[in-house]
């Protein structure tokens, strides 16, 4: 027992408590990504070009991370053995935010919701093929369900088309 009367908390218990926040963090994110697909869906039918879109979004991501930066030592975090390869992440990702803002004209939200929705469970197929993650019976269960779901929420290759075309 520790002093004060306190006892720690067990690992089971700090393993649960992440859960949960890890689970609330996720809920968070995607209430966040509908929110944005709502403004970019908004902007677009004001003019506002997806590139200045992108832009704004990218420069709200520095104000956010900004004090992390500052906090961990400055712009030398950004110190990289492999700057070429940090140079075409970052196109790629900004080719993705492009293609993904590009894609809510074209789509209704809700099918953008679910579809941007599906990396969770891109992530839970992945994680023990390419990183080596033990995936157990009942993950790989709740992911085939996901996709299941998902699949059946966009019905035939039909239905994906004809949101495009509406």
């Amino acid at each position: 027992m520790k002093a004060g009367g306190a006892q720690p908390a067990s690992p089971g218990h700090v393993h649960r408590l992440g859960n949960v926040l890890a689970v609330a963090v996720m809920a968070t994110a995607a209430i966040v990504g509908a929110v944005e697909a709502l403004c970019v869906r908004w902007m677009t039918k004001r003019g506002i070009p997806i590139g200045v879109q992108v832009f704004a979004r990218s420069l709200g991501q520095l104000l956010w991370v900004a004090p992390l930066i500052v906090h961990s030592g400055g712009f030398g975090v950004f110190r990289t053995a492999r700057p070429l390869l940090n140079a075409l992440r970052g196109l790629a990702s900004l080719g993705v935010w492009w293609a993904y803002f590009l894609s809510l004209l074209y789509i209704d939200l809700a099918t953008a919701t679910v579809l941007s929705s599906t990396y969770v469970l891109l992530t839970a197929l992945l994680a023990g093929p390419v990183l080596g993650e033990r995936v157990g019976a009942v993950r790989w269960a709740c992911a085939a369900a996901g996709t299941l779901g998902v699949a059946l929420m966009m019905g035939p290759v039909g239905g994906i088309l004809r949101s495009a075309s509406a």
